[in-house]
């Protein structure tokens, strides 16, 4: 999206400065939020969804002429989820969905779409909710957000099974919220389809697909670490985390990535077996002031095990309902 189509869906001219668009772009949105399930106001070109990338693209290209393409959000480029995207309301005035992300109609229950809440001088005072369903997660919904989403959810169902048995929450309850939350994170992401979004592509002469990642060895052995160059080979998944050894089968520590999202489409990747591995350390930044960190920079390349992807989907819903069973066991 562009700086003039930004403009034109926000209904502000070219001369508009950093404030008019952060006054009306809060007018609209309110104006347009799923409670009130409004139809655009004139003098909006689009809905809730092109209002947010519309004013996304104008604040990061504040200073940016009329001509120069707007950067957006990261990966907001689905032209086909853009198209679809509109007023709350259809042509017959049927409500309409504020968000079109592709639903898991067998997630175990519903969520909610988060948007963060700003004043007028653009400060994040809070969080609302622009829509609720059993929606995957995409890049454009803020990631951070999409987790506390889950957090809200596995909060709900804890408090259900707490009130069902009349008791105090006991004091397992954390260990089983973060459980939880994990397993809910699966059902509402699609990991082979993000992998592909999320990750660097490239194709061997045997035209197979190879993805790389930047990872992190959290590295928790006694032994001298590993200098860049070194191959390793996974150990063990334990608590979903993937335990990584050297030649000599030493364990040195588990994987861990800079972008939070990668833990949430790659581990579950490994526990289903959709993925081979193979890992490299690289070349660690030099530090200067200060010791090393335990953290050891790691070159990750994955490949599908299923590319076509035949392999039946595992039921993470009777996953849920025991650990559910398990939890009003609790004492």
């Amino acid at each position: 999206m562009t700086r003039k189509e930004a403009l034109a869906i926000l209904g502000l001219p070219p001369t508009a400065t950093e404030r008019e668009i952060r006054k009306q772009y809060h007018r609209l949105l309110h104006r347009v939020h799923p409670d009130a399930f409004a139809p655009a106001e004139e003098g909006c070109a689009g809905g809730i969804r092109e209002i947010i990338q519309a004013y996304s693209v104008l604040k990061k290209n504040a200073a940016a002429p009329e001509t120069a393409p707007g950067a957006g959000w990261q990966n907001f480029g689905n032209k086909r989820q853009e198209a679809e995207a509109g007023s709350s309301r259809t042509s017959s005035g049927s409500k309409k969905p504020f968000w079109n992300a592709p639903i898991n109609e067998n997630a175990w229950m519903e969520r909610e779409v988060l948007h963060y809440a700003e004043d007028a001088d653009g400060s994040v005072i809070g969080s609302f909710t622009l829509a609720r369903g059993r929606y995957l997660w995409t890049p454009e919904e803020d990631f951070p957000l999409f987790l506390q989403s889950l957090l809200r959810c596995s909060r709900e169902l804890l408090d259900k099974a707490d009130e069902g048995l009349g008791r105090e929450a006991p004091a397992a309850r954390v260990r089983y919220q973060a459980e939880l939350s994990y397993l809910l994170a699966q059902q509402f992401m699609d990991c082979t389809a993000l992998l592909t979004e999320l990750a660097r592509k490239s194709i061997r002469p045997d035209e197979s697909v190879i993805w790389y990642v930047s990872a992190m060895l959290e590295y928790t052995a006694s032994c001298a670490e590993p200098g860049p160059g070194t191959p390793l080979f996974p150990s063990a998944l334990r608590r979903h985390r993937l335990y990584v050894k050297d030649a000599d089968g030493r364990e040195l520590g588990y994987l861990s990535f800079r972008d939070d999202r990668f833990y949430y489409v790659i581990v579950p990747l490994f526990e289903q077996r959709q993925v081979r591995v193979r890992l490299r350390t690289a070349e660690r930044a030099p530090v200067q002031g200060r010791r090393k960190s335990g953290s050891v920079p790691l070159h990750l390349w994955l490949q599908m095990t299923d590319p076509e992807g035949t392999r039946p989907p595992e039921s993470l819903n009777l996953k849920i309902q025991s650990l559910l069973d398990a939890y009003r066991r609790e004492a």
